[in-house]
């Protein structure tokens, strides 16, 4: 088996019900006895070059260029678009340190005014529920009534 990368390519990441599911679909009907998930169809370790030979593939199927390193970019976009906490999103990518996830990422944390806002009011609506109401935000930030 190659050697990993780094000490930090091993490291535990957050994956919902159905990526489990998938995840559990693949080790049934494909299981190894080496603790990895995925592997050739000969049923050797993925190597990168494997790897590249499927992603060729599902270039050619969606038009566009993917990459193991895409996946994982598109992966970390995402979850700090949604307003992750930079500390969290880097032990999940395996970054050295935050800095390096917030110099990649920064660009895409939810708006301070926006976020602060909404922060603001659900707090205010748990200490003064009949001040503010319980209503639901639009994707501008602001209150519309429920």
């Amino acid at each position: 088996m190659e050697r990993l990368k780094t000490g930090s390519s091993v490291r535990d990441i957050p994956a919902d019900d159905t990526v489990l599911q998938a995840l559990a679909e693949q080790i049934r009907q494909w299981p190894r006895g080496d603790d990895l998930i995925f592997s050739s169809t000969l049923s050797r370790p993925l190597t990168k070059s494997i790897a590249r030979h499927v992603f060729d593939g599902i270039e050619r199927t969606v038009g566009c260029t993917v990459s193991p390193h895409s996946l994982r970019h598109h992966f970390g976009a995402g979850l700090i678009s949604r307003g992750v906490s930079v500390v969290a999103v880097a032990r999940w990518l395996g970054h050295s340190s935050p800095e390096i996830t917030y110099r990649v990422y920064a660009c895409l944390r939810p708006d301070d005014e926006t976020a602060g806002r909404a922060a603001r009011a659900e707090t205010m609506r748990k200490i003064i529920p009949g001040v503010y109401r319980m209503g639901t935000q639009d994707a501008s930030g602001e209150e519309s009534p429920s």
